[in-house]
């Protein structure tokens, strides 16, 4: 970090008619430096960064780079300054190759008509080299994973000669080896000089690559740290305007009655899956991505076809399809919420309704009084954060969309399992926490569940017992007292 500030931000704003969503934030970025930007969902982070990316425009403020005041209209006016996003969501096109992605819409072409594929093939190995990473640029994309099309981001990012890359969560779908590649590659990319703003809600993650940090809340800027000389508490308490003095709530009572069981469950991606959770239980399964772990909630669900037995309070059930588990009282949380989980083009009240829409309906009308208020009754409960209930869900944070999620189901009476997978993938720390609390008062009122999280911490401090994945079988099992990193990553490998 030469010191050099490369981006300044000064009294940013941004009005929408009846919301204020920023208000006179400032933030600047050095060359060379990873700046962290935090905050809770619904701070403004996202909204700051579309202004930098040309997307949308302040109502007041002033963006400098390198000194010169920059004014821009559009993304590629901003490209041309050397701004570049990665968004939590890649946005590439799965059926083309890996070079056609990374030039999509600046190809190179000879005579004219005819794409020049040597040239951007080269082109594409000499970004690969850049960032150290080795992928066939005739390669389909649909062919990699999620990690390598990431890299695929980053080198596309870094062919618009990028000087300011915006990376927004970009770890949220990775493995721990899979994040430390990217760790490297962004260490690198400082090294050359290139300014990284960096969103993440894993606040350990701050102090593996950031330099300093910029917290956001409710819109306002809070302050500036320099990382290696701020506790994590205190980042905390600036995010949320309180200290949180136990992140991982953890007071539910397990009792001695099985609730669920499944006996020697398997299908096209599992085998041999055979265990049980208790009433008041949180029962984890533990492991790498890619182990497993959504296969088996799916065949739970019955979303996949399987053989084997699941029984509810002693009674064998028969789950062919996702339907039979609703009636049997089982819940389903999936970890892509957005295109599993939600209609995104619809309101708050149509997301958290369309469960239950028979029992709110008489005579082929529904009853929208009694619909508007089963739905705010459940968003004062879980406080979604929404002017009204007829809101897009597409315009809320990540947090309020999850709470969304869980409001749906929360209207079912007498739930006997709950499913979760990465509850909180995504989520800020605020949230999460409001999160682990209702994970514990649902199991304090005898739900059994069932939790699949990729965030070590978590699993350690909610589970009352794990069971670990590994291509596709359970490993191992772990008590309460027997629950370490240690003892996790040893049944994992």
């Amino acid at each position: 970090m030469d010191g050099h500030i490369l981006l300044k931000m000064e009294g940013i704003a941004k009005e929408y008619p009846g919301s204020l969503v920023l208000d006179n934030v400032n933030f600047e970025l050095k060359r060379g430096e990873v700046h962290v930007l935090c905050g809770e969902n619904g701070a403004g982070k996202s909204t700051l960064m579309r202004i930098l990316a040309g997307l949308i425009q302040p109502t007041k403020g002033s963006i400098y780079i390198d000194g010169e005041k920059a004014v821009f209209s559009t993304p590629k006016e901003a490209e041309a300054k050397g701004v570049a996003i990665i968004h939590q969501e890649l946005s590439l096109c799965p059926t083309i190759s890996v070079a056609e992605n990374i030039f999509l819409g600046k190809e190179k072409t000879k005579h004219r008509f005819f794409l020049d594929k040597k040239a951007m093939h080269k082109e594409c190995e000499a970004l690969f080299e850049k960032i150290k990473c080795y992928i066939d640029p005739s390669d389909n994309l649909a062919m990699l994973t999620t990690a390598d099309q990431q890299l695929v981001q980053i080198a596309k990012a870094l062919s618009l000669n990028t000087k300011i890359l915006v990376m927004d969560e970009p770890f949220s779908s990775l493995s721990d080896d899979e994040a430390a590649v990217l760790f490297d590659i962004m260490d690198s990319l400082r090294s050359h000089g290139v300014g990284i703003i960096y969103i993440d809600h894993r606040i350990d993650n701050f102090y593996k690559i950031g330099d300093r940090v910029t917290v956001l809340r409710d819109g306002k800027y809070v302050g500036v740290k320099e990382i290696a000389a701020t506790g994590k508490d205190e980042i905390i308490k600036m995010m949320v305007g309180r200290e949180l003095n136990d992140i991982y709530p953890k007071y539910n009572k397990v009792q001695d009655e099985i609730m669920f069981s499944v006996k020697n469950m398997e299908s096209d991606y599992v085998k041999d899956i055979t265990f049980d959770v208790k009433k008041g239980e949180i029962f984890g399964l533990g492991g790498l991505v890619g182990a497993g772990r959504t296969e088996i909630l799916r065949a739970i669900f019955g979303i996949d076809a399987k053989s084997g037995t699941i029984e509810i309070n002693g009674l064998c059930v028969e789950i062919g399809k996702p339907w039979d588990a609703i009636k049997e009282r089982i819940v389903y949380i999936p970890e892509d919420r957005k295109r599993q989980g939600l209609f995104l083009g619809r309101s708050v009240r149509f997301n958290s309704s369309i469960i239950f829409i028979d029992k709110l309906a008489k005579y082929f009308h529904i009853n929208r009084k009694k619909e508007r208020a089963s739905v705010n009754k459940e968003v004062e409960s879980l406080k979604i954060k929404v002017a009204s209930i007829g809101d897009l869900v597409s315009n809320l944070s990540g947090g309020n969309q999850q709470k969304v999620v869980l409001s749906k189901w929360l209207m079912m009476e007498n739930i006997n399992l709950l499913i979760l997978d990465e509850p909180t993938r995504g989520i800020d720390i605020g949230a999460k926490y409001e999160i682990y609390k209702l994970i514990n008062d649902l199991a304090c009122c005898g739900i059994a569940v069932i939790l699949v999280t990729s965030d070590l911490p978590e699993l350690l401090n909610l589970t009352d017992r794990v069971a670990v994945v590994r291509n596709g079988m359970i490993s191992g099992r772990l008590n309460r007292d027997e629950l370490s990193q240690e003892s996790v990553m040893a049944l994992c490998v």
